[in-house]
Protein backbone atom coordinates (compact mmCIF):
# COMPACT_ATOMS: atom_id res chain seq x y z
CA UNK A 1 0.00 0.00 0.00
CA UNK A 2 1.50 3.36 -0.96
CA UNK A 3 2.06 5.62 2.04
CA UNK A 4 3.02 9.28 2.13
CA UNK A 5 3.87 11.08 5.37
CA UNK A 6 3.09 14.80 5.22
CA UNK A 7 4.74 17.15 7.70
CA UNK A 8 2.67 20.30 8.06
CA UNK A 9 3.32 23.62 9.75
CA UNK A 10 6.92 23.71 8.58
CA UNK A 11 6.78 27.47 9.04
CA UNK A 12 6.54 26.96 12.83
CA UNK A 13 9.76 24.92 13.11
CA UNK A 14 12.55 27.14 14.50
CA UNK A 15 15.46 25.31 12.83
CA UNK A 16 14.92 23.67 9.45
CA UNK A 17 18.51 22.56 8.81
CA UNK A 18 18.17 19.24 10.67
CA UNK A 19 14.64 18.62 9.48
CA UNK A 20 15.40 17.58 5.91
CA UNK A 21 18.42 15.45 6.80
CA UNK A 22 16.50 12.82 8.71
CA UNK A 23 13.29 10.96 8.08
CA UNK A 24 10.62 10.81 10.70
CA UNK A 25 10.24 7.62 12.67
CA UNK A 26 6.83 7.05 11.11
CA UNK A 27 8.16 7.34 7.56
CA UNK A 28 11.09 5.04 8.35
CA UNK A 29 8.89 2.38 9.92
CA UNK A 30 6.48 2.39 6.99
CA UNK A 31 9.11 2.70 4.28
CA UNK A 32 7.21 5.76 3.09
CA UNK A 33 8.13 8.94 1.28
CA UNK A 34 7.87 12.12 3.28
CA UNK A 35 7.17 15.74 2.36
CA UNK A 36 7.12 18.89 4.44
CA UNK A 37 4.65 21.69 3.74
CA UNK A 38 5.02 25.35 4.65
CA UNK A 39 1.72 27.19 4.31
CA UNK A 40 3.49 30.54 4.12
CA UNK A 41 5.46 29.57 0.99
CA UNK A 42 3.58 29.95 -2.29
CA UNK A 43 5.95 27.56 -4.05
CA UNK A 44 5.69 24.81 -1.43
CA UNK A 45 4.20 22.40 -4.00
CA UNK A 46 5.29 24.19 -7.17
CA UNK A 47 6.07 22.08 -10.23
CA UNK A 48 9.54 20.60 -10.13
CA UNK A 49 10.07 20.91 -6.38
CA UNK A 50 11.06 17.83 -4.42
CA UNK A 51 7.72 17.80 -2.62
CA UNK A 52 5.68 18.02 -5.82
CA UNK A 53 7.69 15.21 -7.41
CA UNK A 54 7.17 13.00 -4.36
CA UNK A 55 3.45 13.81 -4.37
CA UNK A 56 3.17 12.96 -8.08
CA UNK A 57 5.02 9.68 -7.57
CA UNK A 58 2.74 8.84 -4.65
CA UNK A 59 -0.38 9.40 -6.78
CA UNK A 60 1.17 7.36 -9.60
CA UNK A 61 1.73 4.47 -7.18
CA UNK A 62 -1.85 4.71 -5.90
CA UNK A 63 -3.28 4.72 -9.43
CA UNK A 64 -1.00 1.91 -10.56
CA UNK A 65 -1.94 -0.22 -7.57
CA UNK A 66 -5.66 0.53 -7.95
CA UNK A 67 -5.98 -0.06 -11.68
CA UNK A 68 -3.00 -2.17 -12.70
CA UNK A 69 -2.23 -4.06 -9.49
CA UNK A 70 -3.59 -7.41 -10.57
CA UNK A 71 -3.21 -9.35 -13.77
CA UNK A 72 -6.94 -10.06 -13.92
CA UNK A 73 -7.91 -6.43 -14.43
CA UNK A 74 -8.77 -3.61 -12.10
CA UNK A 75 -8.56 -4.26 -8.38
CA UNK A 76 -11.92 -4.70 -6.72
CA UNK A 77 -13.27 -1.73 -4.84
CA UNK A 78 -12.94 -2.56 -1.16
CA UNK A 79 -15.47 -0.02 0.05
CA UNK A 80 -18.69 -1.37 1.47
CA UNK A 81 -21.49 -1.44 -1.03
CA UNK A 82 -24.79 0.11 0.07
CA UNK A 83 -27.42 -2.34 1.17
CA UNK A 84 -30.81 -1.69 -0.35
CA UNK A 85 -33.83 -3.07 1.41
CA UNK A 86 -37.36 -3.08 0.25
CA UNK A 87 -40.53 -3.04 2.29
CA UNK A 88 -42.01 -5.50 -0.23
CA UNK A 89 -41.32 -9.19 -0.40
CA UNK A 90 -39.10 -10.25 -3.28
CA UNK A 91 -41.80 -12.78 -4.16
CA UNK A 92 -44.02 -9.92 -5.39
CA UNK A 93 -41.65 -9.28 -8.29
CA UNK A 94 -41.68 -12.88 -9.59
CA UNK A 95 -44.40 -14.73 -11.45
CA UNK A 96 -43.67 -18.27 -10.20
Amino acid sequence: IPILVVGTKLDLVPSRSNLHRRSSTIAEECGADEIFLDCSQIRSLAAGTTSSVKLSRFFDKVIERRFYGSRDGPSPDRRRQPVYTSQYSSKVYHND
